[in-house]
């Protein structure tokens, strides 16, 4: 990113008192093409138009309105792509740490006069032209993320951090960056020593309970994921990972609260609408659940969803109830082969923890049926054979079973 990018600035301002000082100091300091947006449909529209343009928002619109147009500021791959100045008429706990969350440049609050906003409009200028370089780096990121080219992404992102170690906006990059290549162990250590850096931030915070969720954590993950919303209840990601916490943990209400609030957030939201019918799968009501899926999904979605719901059924012992959503999700996802044989392998896992080996056995072979290559549930079937004296014991047989749960949402 260079200077020439502050040539743009699309103005979010409410309060006609300060609009026009803002407009006149902004042309002052070289800024010639302001474009005024005066809703945020409108003002999310320009941002994704213009993804490096410098973007000044009022506090005056609401936190909730702030919170979404915040975050389509930071583009699709969340990353420190522009300038944002924010205006708030008071200091408060939500403002800053929305502020942080959402990589705001520049915060005013208190008085609001044309010397104050003289100031800060200079002094995005010139921290612009001193941070070109860091930002022409996060641009770089993003790039090799629409490419999908994570383990570049990460390549540069550990650039980045060796130069400037304290920056708590990079090892956050570096952290989700890391999470979205399936490398939790390494972003969690990373965001445990950014503790030492700052305790209070939101992001971190988020990506920490992600890493836990993972680890399998979720009443630790649910907590800072529930203080973070005590702060900033309007984070739509926020909300959706504590509403998968609280499903996993069995408080099915608390999460359809997530996932509603979600939707009243981003109405067409699809990972809320799917987080809403595995809660319907979790209270029983299939047919429901079935209707909206439908309308959303795939089968390979459907398989993954209901899959999920019965692991959780079954763990929270609700056998009878998971075998359901089981027997349902083989009836709904049709004759794709490869899904109904990892439908059937955890089947054949839940059967086999109920000790009751026959009918498991049953699961595992047909799931060979349908896959010939799935090493896992021949294993199985091999191991139960002998259990059940009809196949011989040889030394080359390991006496058990798999039982790691299957994943239907990436065998395709």
């Amino acid at each position: 990113m260079n200077i020439a990018s502050l040539e743009v600035a699309i103005v979010y301002v409410c309060r006609a008192s300060i609009r026009p000082v803002v407009r006149q100091e902004l042309k002052a300091a070289g800024i010639k093409n302001l474009v005024p947006v005066d809703t945020p449909e409108s003002c999310i529209q320009a941002l994704a138009q213009m993804p490096h343009a410098l973007l000044v928002v009022d506090w005056d619109h609401g936190q909730k309105t702030v919170n979404n147009v915040l975050r389509a500021a930071q583009s699709t791959f969340k990353t420190d792509t522009r300038p944002i100045f924010l205006i708030a008429a008071q200091v408060s706990m939500e403002v800053i740490a929305v502020g942080t969350e959402y990589n705001v440049s520049r915060l005013l609050t208190g008085e609001i006069s044309r010397s104050v906003i003289h100031e800060h409009v200079e002094g995005i200028v010139r921290e612009e032209t001193d941070a070109a370089s860091i930002r022409s780096l996060f641009l770089r990121v993003a790039e090799a993320r629409a490419r999908g080219d994570l383990a570049l992404a990460s390549e540069r992102l550990v650039e980045l951090r060796a130069r400037f170690p304290d920056n708590l906006r990079i090892i956050c990059e570096l952290a989700d960056n890391l999470i979205q290549e399936d490398r939790w162990t390494e972003a969690y250590a990373i965001l445990e020593q950014a503790k030492a850096h700052d305790q209070q931030s939101l992001r971190s915070q988020h990506l920490t309970a992600r890493c836990l969720m993972k680890m399998g954590k979720d009443k630790d993950a649910a907590a800072i994921l529930e203080r973070c919303n005590l702060i900033n209840p309007f984070n739509v990601e926020r909300l959706i990972d504590l509403g998968h916490a609280l499903l996993r943990l069995g408080e099915i209400r608390a999460a359809a609260a997530n996932f509603e609030a979600v939707l009243e957030l981003d109405f067409a939201n699809t990972e809320a609408k799917k987080g809403t019918a595995q809660c319907r799968l979790a209270e029983g009501d299939v047919n429901e659940a079935l209707v909206l899926l439908r309308q959303l999904s795939g089968p390979q979605e459907l398989a993954s969803i209901f899959n999920n719901a019965a692991i959780l059924s079954i763990r929270q012992g609700r056998f009878d109830a998971g075998l359901t959503l089981y027997k349902t999700a083989l009836g709904a996802v049709g004759k794709k082969d490869r899904l109904v044989s990892r439908l059937l392998f955890n089947l054949g896992i839940a059967l086999t923890k109920n000790q009751r080996m026959a009918e498991a056995l049953d699961c595992f072979e047909r799931a060979v049926t349908h896959d010939r290559f799935f090493e896992k549930a021949q294993h199985n079937a091999s191991v139960l054979k002998a259990r059940l004296g009809r196949v011989a014991v040889t030394l080359a047989d390991d006496q058990s079973p798999d039982f790691e749960d299957e994943k239907v949402d990436r065998i395709l």
